[in-house]
């Protein structure tokens, strides 16, 4: 394979050098550090590196900080303007690649002095520990937004050894190089660190200083993970021979009869009476929101049915009518074989309904109103009473306890003070290594409605992340696992497991709580799929063949992303997307908001589409899912694929202009032909790779390579004057009346906001 070469010379700036030469005077880096960083650049990467450069820096190094806070806080400030130097140079690199033509052999050809200067900021900032630029959160969406760019996409970048193969691919898209300018682009990368013998994890801070090095003008976003860890809440009534063990967990079970512990349960009673009142006295209804209106509670686990009523109205005796409100009974559930026949969607009658029932049944016979249930070992993946019962179950009990006037709740309903604060820790690991824009967070999963706001909440008391970091709760679509609305606290929770149900609670409580986007994913990959044929208004994912089952239809994902404009949030899809399936989720979107004279609401987030390359049967080259998500990235796709999105937003537009009377048909139907004539001509390429000669294979890729310039030439050509064309029709549309002072009109192109899917219509 033969590719033009194209010689890239870059070079360090009079004002970095001097910016390194600043921070060693400053004892930023040790002389013995510089040593250490010359010899290496020498021995490992043979960079020939001057006498007089070497005598410089060696010269300037300068003492070490005396250890005084000031002094500490200047050398902060060295490392962080060392670092930048790092970030500059490879910035300058990546935008020589505007002028690059696609398939080129690209050779960067650092200078020395570029070299050593890009080390020693890349010392510097492995040193510090952080990145030297803080997140800019909806700052850099913001910029973004303010002329129309179509919906977002984020790959997932942080392999160990080729996550900037994505900034490449970035910097050489048609709209990139038509813009010049990477922060007007809508991708992102995503800082999930792909590893062997798993497809992603957390990234560490050093790879993701790395990562973010690479990407610096680019959006990034990271994942804190589903599972939001949680412990009890300690403070909500339970029997205090019940209380948690150390050992996180497991409860201990009542060490007596209860029956036998008449006084002794009216005495526990009184003091969790008197303990809730204060508790009440010194919080506000809203800190109480995510707990029921219980004060105290009565424990009739392992009670017989014959001795239930005796009991708990032996115990009320001394209680008035206004302390019985707030008194409710506490059940145990015991384990049994026969829960296990219940499934998510199939309800059965399991001895644990059974039993819950009857205590519904004997608080309403009391006159109280509220059961609380638990179990004894305790599962903090599961939120609220979906840690003890299924969906069907649940919604049965519900059903059953509403129609008596009684609400079941959780009888250990987790701490979201503590559940924030061990957020937030997270968060801000990712906010100073990586320096996320987007911090996707998982919150439904493991969190009920209500803990959920609270959780929400006490986050945005830590002022600094939301205001650097755009927010992005994660909600789990797969009907595996339900949510738990109890936003109606007159009544018992329910399970929502229909994974439109799911998107449209989520944005229902994006509206109340402010949240400025979320997530959808899937945990179960193989299984679970975003968009297929599930609604018959798609063809089949790839892998539904392999026993996959997709979540949503193509009707349901644009209502959804009609939910979201509406509600003024950006709203990520993720779940397997399919590379072809990104044409017309880009393209479809992109329309759809163009009519509102708006951006899309959709950004979408995606694993294996720059490590699979499929053929046009649906094959691919790189073995079953989990190999496909490990595997390396294909620079080929990570400039391919961004060529084409670039042309599915040039799509999307054109159909607009075209809805409006001022489109260019012609030129919307030629480029999808030349996109249908690279398809085949791909096919055949990748054919004579597999069964052809060598001369065979190599005229069939030239075949290629002159038919994709052409095509990449042809959307740059066109990309800025279509995408200008559609901001005028959005200003024209927007226009006041004659007389009519023009609010954004002395801000033109940009109207800040206008454009965005959190602006007004």
């Amino acid at each position: 394979m033969r590719l033009p070469r194209v010689e890239v010379a870059i070079d360090v700036e009079a004002d970095e050098l001097r910016a390194l030469l600043e921070g060693l005077a400053g004892g930023a880096l040790l002389s013995e550090e510089v040593r250490a960083v010359l010899s290496e650049l020498r021995t490992r990467y043979q960079v020939a590196v001057s006498p007089s450069l070497e005598s410089n820096l060696l010269t300037r190094c300068g003492p070490v900080s005396d250890g005084s806070p000031l002094a500490e806080l200047r050398t902060s400030h060295l490392l962080e303007a060392m670092a930048l130097v790092a970030v500059r140079i490879i910035e300058r690199a990546q935008r020589a690649l505007f002028d690059v033509e696609p398939f080129s052999e690209v050779h960067f050809n650092f200078s020395a002095e570029a070299k050593v200067a890009l080390r020693l900021g890349w010392e510097a900032m492995a040193k510090h520990g952080r990145f030297p630029l803080p997140p800019q959160g909806a700052r850099r969406l913001s910029r973004m937004w303010e002329m129309p760019c179509g919906a977002m996409h984020f790959v997932s970048a942080s392999d160990g050894d080729a996550g900037y193969y994505f900034t490449m691919g970035i910097a050489q898209s048609p709209e990139a190089q038509a813009l010049r300018d990477l922060g007007l682009v809508p991708y992102g990368l995503d800082g999930e660190l792909i590893v062997p013998g798993q497809a992603v994890a957390p990234i560490p801070p050093f790879l993701g200083m790395a990562t973010r090095l690479f990407a610096s003008s680019l959006a990034t976003s990271s994942n804190i993970s589903e599972d939001i860890q949680s412990i009890p809440y300690s403070s909500f009534a339970h029997p205090e021979i019940m209380d948690v063990a150390p050992i996180r967990g497991y409860l201990f079970r009542p060490r007596h009869a209860t029956a036998a512990r008449l006084q002794d349960a009216q005495e526990e009673v009184r003091a969790q009476l008197t303990r809730y009142r204060a508790f009440v006295a010194q919080t506000t209804p809203t800190d109480r929101e995510f707990l029921p209106d219980v004060g105290a509670a009565i424990d009739v686990s392992g009670l017989a049915e014959a001795d239930l009523d005796g009991f708990i109205q032996a115990v009320l005796q001394p209680f008035s009518p206004a302390e019985r409100e707030q008194i409710a009974l506490y059940l145990l559930l015991e384990m049994d074989p026969g829960n296990a026949e219940a499934t998510q969607t199939q309800f059965k009658e399991t001895p644990r309904v059974i039993a819950t029932r009857k205590a519904i049944d004997a608080a309403q016979r009391a006159g109280l109103r509220f059961v609380a249930v638990a179990d004894q070992n305790e599962d903090e993946w599961l939120p609220n009473l979906l840690e003890y019962f299924t969906c069907s179950e649940l919604n049965h009990l519900a059903d059953y306890s509403d129609a008596r006037g009684v609400i079941l709740c959780d009888g250990r309903p987790i701490d979201p003070v503590y559940t924030a604060a061990t957020s937030a820790q997270r968060i801000q690991s990712v906010f100073t290594t990586l320096s996320v824009d987007i911090l996707k967070m998982g919150m439904w999963l493991a969190l009920d409605a209500l803990s959920a706001r609270r959780v929400w909440r006490e986050l945005q008391r830590t002022p600094h992340i939301p205001e650097r970091m755009f927010l992005m709760p994660i909600g789990i679509l797969e009907p595996y696992s339900g949510f738990v609305d109890n936003r109606n606290r007159g009544k018992s929770p329910r399970a929502i497991l229909d994974p439109f149900e799911k998107i449209r609670f989520m944005i229902e409580e994006a509206q109340v709580l402010g949240m400025p986007s979320l997530l959808t994913d899937t945990r179960h990959k193989s299984r679970w799929v975003l968009l297929g044929s599930v609604d018959g208004d798609l063809k089949p994912h790839v892998r539904e063949s392999l026993g996959a089952i997709p979540l949503l239809g193509r009707e349901k994902f644009m209502e959804a992303e009609r939910l979201a404009r509406r509600a003024g949030i950006l709203l990520g899809q993720a779940g397997s997307i399919e590379a072809e399936q990104i044409f017309w989720i880009i393209s479809d979107t992109t329309y759809d908001a163009a009519r509102e004279q708006r951006n899309p609401a959709t950004s979408f987030w995606t694993a294996e589409t720059e490590r699979v390359l499929r053929t046009s049967t649906g094959e691919d080259l790189r073995g079953d899912l989990q190999a496909q998500r490990r595997a390396a990235i294909l620079p080929y796709l990570a400039l391919v694929n961004r060529t084409y999105e670039s042309h599915a937003r040039m799509d999307g537009w054109l159909r607009y202009l075209q809805s409006i009377g001022q489109g260019d048909e012609e030129l919307r139907l030629e480029l999808l032909r030349q996109k249908a004539s690279l398809d085949e001509s791909q096919n055949q390429y990748l054919a004579r790779q597999k069964d052809g000669t060598p001369a065979d294979y190599e005229r069939a890729w030239e075949l290629f390579r002159t038919a994709f310039c052409a095509y990449h030439a042809r959307l740059k050509k066109h990309f800025l004057a279509v995408r200008n064309q559609v901001a005028e029709a959005w200003w024209a549309a927007k226009r006041p009346g004659p007389g009519v002072e023009e609010p954004w009109v002395h801000s033109r192109p940009g109207w800040s906001g206008v454009t965005s899917p959190g602006a007004p219509h």
